[in-house]
């Protein structure tokens, strides 16, 4: 740990650092995986970042040296414009995670920072995100906030 930490937006050269943070948040996420299955993601997630980052995806890192350290992905999609969707670009932030011995130092703080900063120079009408737990407070630091809805939240698993 040097501690001179640098805050970034992801660039295609970051894109296996991005895979290895995102399969230890899954890891932390489900508790066992396979190594078949660790192995199977780590092939997609290489593929999905070099598809997406910099065009419906931005990623966003906390670098000490050349190690990512802390990141949160940003996925952007559009839907139709309404009265509260100006644009029509939605920002879902996925995969926010810092390397234990990283933690509390207020890196994840910072790669959000850097990322609500981004939603707003291009234009998002907002960023949603599910937050644990022990993640909100981070999330409500910078301006998130619980929000009512007159929908019910349902999804169609297919298996």
């Amino acid at each position: 740990m040097s501690g001179n930490i640098l805050i970034t937006e992801a660039d295609r050269s970051d894109i296996p650092e991005l895979v290895k943070l995102r399969v230890e948040y899954l890891k932390e996420a489900f508790g066992s995986i396979s190594v078949e299955e660790l192995a199977r993601l780590s092939d997609e997630l290489t593929e999905y970042f070099g598809r997406t980052l910099g065009k419906s995806c931005a990623a966003f890192v906390a670098k000490d040296g050349e190690s990512v350290v802390s990141s949160a992905v940003l996925v952007i999609y559009e839907r139709p414009v309404s009265p509260s969707l100006k644009t029509g670009l939605i920002g879902e932030t996925v995969s926010v995670y810092t390397k234990p011995e990283y933690r509390r130092r207020g890196l994840c703080s910072k790669v959000i920072k850097a990322m609500v900063d981004y939603g707003k120079t291009h234009g998002l009408d907002r960023i949603e995100l599910d937050a644990t737990e022990m993640g909100a407070p981070v999330y409500e630091k910078q301006g998130f906030s619980v929000y009512d809805s007159p929908y019910v939240s349902m999804r169609y698993d297919y298996k």
